[in-house]
């Protein structure tokens, strides 16, 4: 199991948005990011799991702690 994978779009008018997932006593707080007008995740694409760079794919581990996720798109 390689976790969750995060491929967000937002639309137009959305430059960003947060969210919060819980897996069991786990908390991921989502953020997600991108200029103006319309984007899909690319190659260019970049991901942070607790400020680390990944590569899209988040761990969900149940360590019961609070992690950060930041997705620029």
């Amino acid at each position: 199991d390689k976790g969750i994978r995060l491929t967000p779009v937002l639309p137009p008018e959305m430059e960003s948005a947060a969210y919060t997932l819980r897996v069991d006593e786990t908390e991921f707080h989502i953020t997600v990011e991108k200029g103006k007008g319309f984007k899909r995740p690319s190659e260019h694409s970049e991901y942070y799991f607790d400020g680390s760079c990944c590569d899209g794919w988040i761990p969900t581990s149940k360590d019961g702690k609070v992690h950060e996720v930041r997705v620029l798109v």
